[in-house]
């Protein structure tokens, strides 16, 4: 892999030193969060960095705004919203112990409605490449994800339109589902500076490896969505409610199902958030 507009070449075989997991920043976007983890590779010419890069789609147009310093072997990228979906000949999971396996997911599916993302690594488990029980194929197209998802719905928004309750389900996970595929790079330590994607990453690096993962935000990930989804117009809003908002479990939550898609949203960013603090320098 050669770096554009550089002649070095990037190595990804060995280990580096540290991994930084990065959302919609470095190195293509200056100022802010850049500067400081450019700053922070080049404070460090002892240790070996590789940057883990997040964005949305590979046909954003894309310039790196920095040059890597030398002590960064290289740099993996993912974008989330891509939707070209691996065919069937790319699954090679074993089929076993589905209805138990189906049971667990649904209990996760439980639980992180109740705030509780503990049940996590069991799921993962379930689901990572070459060793789990579950294919994408199985989560994203099986009968069984159908029934799960019907149930979800008949448990959580009945009332709501099924149409826009299903791509709404797809368009959340499938984030979730291209990740689970991804191979982290290898590293010491896993860094991310926010929550979020980053942080689920840096949680699937942690997880899979066993290796240290470190979170450094200011905090406020989540609240930056939260409000985002409150004044987005694109996420779709079913009928009209008497009050948009309603203060539950110490938090401040659209409500009605007028607001339900925002909710759901908002819940997707809050898992990730929960999930990473919880997994940071736990061993």
């Amino acid at each position: 892999m050669r770096w554009p507009n550089s002649g070095r070449e990037l190595n990804l075989s060995s280990e580096a030193d540290v991994c930084l997991v990065l959302e919609g920043t470095y190195p293509y976007v200056s100022g802010g969060v850049s500067s400081w983890v450019h700053q922070l590779i080049g404070a460090m010419p002892d240790l070996k960095f590789v940057i883990w890069f997040i964005g949305s789609s590979s046909k954003d147009k894309r310039e790196p705004k920095y040059e890597l310093p030398p002590n960064v072997l290289g740099m993996r990228e993912v974008f989330v919203h891509d939707y070209d979906m691996p065919g069937k000949e790319h699954f090679s999971f074993p089929s076993r112990r589905k209805k138990e396996v189906w049971e667990k997911v649904k209990a996760f599916h439980r639980s992180i409605r109740q705030g509780n993302v503990g049940p996590f690594e069991e799921v993962f488990w379930l689901t990572v490449p070459d060793r789990g029980v579950l294919s994408l194929e199985d989560m994203f197209y099986g009968k069984d994800a159908w029934r799960s998802l019907l149930k979800l719905y008949r448990e959580v928004a009945p009332e709501v339109s099924f149409v826009d309750f299903f791509w709404t389900w797809r368009f959340t996970h499938l984030p979730f589902f291209r990740m689970l595929l991804m191979e982290p790079p290898k590293a010491k330590v896993y860094h991310t500076v926010s929550t979020g994607y980053a942080g689920f990453l840096g949680t699937l690096a942690k997880l899979r490896y066993g290796k240290p993962l470190i979170l450094t935000e200011h905090g406020i990930y989540a609240k930056e969505r939260r409000i985002e989804i409150a004044q987005a117009e694109w996420i779709y809003e079913q009928e009209e409610g008497r009050r948009p908002w309603t203060y539950r479990g110490g938090e401040l939550r659209p409500r009605g199902t007028r607001w339900f898609f925002k909710d759901f949203w908002t819940r997707i960013f809050l898992f990730m958030s929960r999930l990473t603090y919880r997994c940071r320098l736990r061993r």
